[in-house]
């Protein structure tokens, strides 16, 4: 209805079912990898 005018793209990166951060707004693939990277990085456990 609002046909896109008044949305944000939201990127949400989620461990075990659980939120653990955000990013607002259009994100670069390659910002995406390294935020991805690093929060494996910060895990135990690997992101898949």
């Amino acid at each position: 209805m609002t046909e896109a005018h008044n949305q944000i793209p939201v990127t949400l990166l989620f461990r075990d079912g659980m939120l653990v951060e955000r990013r607002l707004g259009a994100q670069p693939y390659d910002a995406l990898r390294l935020w991805v990277e690093a929060a494996a990085a910060q895990s135990p456990r690997a992101i898949s």
